[in-house]
């Protein structure tokens, strides 16, 4: 193990604080010990197991890797069935009502006195989509199945169930008002989030989801630790409390709590050291930065933060790290360069203003079950929210610079409210556009949803070519339609007519919406990308199941022949070997949409 002497001279190296660049101060313990977090939280790095794990064959302690023995046949299908089971019993959460969770909404707001705020939240929701399960719907169940845990036994709790002031719930995850501050109360609280952790452990061991995971570096390989938890006087409180529980991850131990007031001091640190990173980001190009009130103040951009929170993921070191940051940034940018030094301090001013980004708070969620759906599932993924949070929090902690971890946190409320704002107004023209298409008032209908920063809705009826025109001129109408990554999925085999099976529907949503984005992340900086900045592009899935699924693609605005052909080549080089391209992009004329109120006469 390094001294604190020399982890402290290791972590100021990784941050880019060397003789020539760092601030000219001696760090204390309390600073150490924010750097390391900052590092941890950027997601750079994994603790190292220790030995003696309980599941033979024990992996290699320096690999980083959780492993499982290789299950049987009997064994895989005993699995299998397992995770069926759990997915047709929680493919959606009811225990806690619309009423409830609207009234805790009104309640936390209010800013009661004289409360526990205890939030349970998946730390690792975007990695289990994108990167390690690949379905949106088993995402959904797993996170379900915790929720159903944390209300039993609070439910069940002879100490908690009598002190219940309200109770939440969103598609991350749970909380729980408790009518008292005591220490008893704060004790309860911790005991029973880990043995929630310990219970779902449990019961993914005994599912597929043991050998989906097994291999998986980190938080990723270890259920108990997907779901960290923070206790406070506010919501606010609990969830930063909460957030922090990532990046004190060790391998093999219980779930991870963090109590508001035993971190406080830590939160007030990370928020002058935002203020200092910040008044460093005036040497950046100022193409990467938005200028502040002020003289000489600026931040990230909201198209900086997106390239910076989607490299979380990069495998391969600091190195690559850093060569993929100055790639995407020169390709976004018009050729802006970055030293590595500036690498870091992107990064690391990225990740202390992210511990203090508000949580979503949402009076009524709707749940899609793709499993019930007859016809079609359209997706509308609104990119970049996540980046738009983040860069209204970055605004908050400037408006509230140095005035401690309470108010910063009261202020990133306010500006997650802004972004919060943007999304519900688009999609609000989403529900309108569905309406007029397809004549149901899909804001109130079981059928359609926002989930997160995704809109679904399950097709009452087959989506032929007149809907589907009508369908993507509408929402290629809006005024920030490039927002929008828009997908459609058939449900029937193209080739044999038979249903889609329920447990497959979400992977193809998941790869429709794959295409796209790596559609993106081809086009970012060039010509074409540029062109299409206003345009609208609509995938179309079409499953087969005898032959390899096909991918068709609209493209509805005014855009040039040159970047119709440059379309054509990178829809090829983004559709994976298990796709095929099917016919011609499709050109669509912008068709006028019908009022919803006509549309439902």
């Amino acid at each position: 193990m390094l001294s604190t002497h020399g982890m402290a001279c290791l972590l100021l190296r990784c941050v880019g604080m060397n003789r020539r660049s760092a601030l000219p101060f001696v760090p204390s313990i309390a600073t150490i010990f924010v750097t390391y977090l900052i590092v941890a939280g950027a997601g750079l790095g994994h603790a190292t197991p220790s030995k003696g794990l309980a599941d033979p064959p024990p992996p290699d302690p320096r690999s980083g890797l959780v492993t499982h023995p290789t299950p049987s046949v009997t064994q895989r299908s005993h699995a299998e069935g397992a995770l069926a089971q759990l997915r047709n019993k929680h493919a959606s959460f009811k225990r806690i009502s619309d009423t409830q969770t609207a009234r805790f909404v009104d309640l936390m707001k209010k800013e009661q006195l004289g409360l526990t705020v205890y939030v349970a939240e998946n730390s690792i929701l975007k990695d289990l989509n994108d990167k390690v399960l690949h379905d949106y719907d088993l995402v959904t169940t797993l996170c379900n199945v915790h929720k159903a845990i944390v209300h039993r036994l609070v439910m069940k709790d002879p100490q908690l169930r009598p002190l219940i002031a309200g109770q939440y719930h969103d598609f991350k995850g749970v909380a729980f008002a408790f009518r008292s501050e005591s220490a008893a109360t704060r004790l309860a609280v911790r005991k029973l989030h880990r043995k929630a952790g310990d219970i779902f452990a449990k019961i993914l061991a005994r599912t597929s989801i043991r050998d989906k995971i097994s291999g998986k570096r980190g938080i990723s390989g270890d259920p108990r630790h997907w779901y960290g938890g923070g206790i406070g006087s506010t919501y606010d409180q609990a969830g930063a409390a909460a957030r922090l529980s990532r990046s004190r991850y060790r391998p093999h131990k219980r779930a991870v709590i963090f109590e508001f007031s035993r971190v406080e001091r830590l939160l007030d640190a990370r928020e002058a050291h935002t203020e200092r990173l910040r008044s460093r980001l005036s040497q950046l190009d100022k193409r990467l930065l938005v200028e502040l009130p002020g003289r000489n103040n600026y931040t990230l951009n909201v198209g900086l933060v997106d390239i910076v929170r989607k490299a979380h993921t990069v495998s391969g070191g600091l190195n690559k790290y850093i060569a993929h940051i100055k790639t995407r940034i020169s390709r976004r940018f018009g050729g802006a360069q970055v030293s590595p030094n500036q690498v870091f301090l992107i990064r690391d001013y990225f990740a202390v203003v992210d511990s203090f980004s508000a949580k979503l708070l949402v009076k009524k969620r709707v749940e899609i079950d793709l499993g019930q759906a007859q016809h079609n599932v359209l997706s509308i993924d609104l990119k970049g929210q996540g980046a738009r949070n983040h860069f209204e929090t970055q605004v908050s902690l400037f408006e509230s610079r140095l005035q401690g971890a309470r108010v910063a946190l009261k202020a990133t409320r306010v500006g997650e409210d802004r972004a919060t704002a943007e999304m519900l107004r688009a999609a609000t023209h989403i529900d309108n556009v569905i309406a007029a298409t397809y004549g149901a008032p899909s804001v109130d209908d079981a059928a359609s949803g926002l989930t997160g920063d995704d809109k679904r809705y399950a097709s009452p009826r087959k989506v032929k070519a007149k809907d589907r025109k009508l369908y993507v001129s509408g929402l290629q109408g809006y005024d920030r339609a490039g927002m929008f990554r828009s997908t459609d999925v058939a449900l029937h085999y193209a080739d044999t007519g038979r249903r889609v099976p329920a447990e497959q529907r979400s992977a193809l949503v998941n790869d429709a919406e794959g295409v796209l984005k790596a559609m993106d992340t081809r086009l970012e900086g060039t010509k074409a990308g540029s062109d299409l900045s206003h345009a609208l592009l609509h995938l179309r899935l079409y499953p087969r199941e005898k032959a390899p699924n096909q991918v068709a693609l609209s493209v509805v605005g005014e855009v040039k022949d040159s970047t119709m052909a440059a379309l054509g080549r990178k829809l090829k080089l983004s559709v994976p070997k298990e796709l095929a391209v099917r016919g011609r992009i499709e050109r669509v004329s912008k068709v006028r949409v019908r009022h919803p109120a006509k549309a439902q006469r």
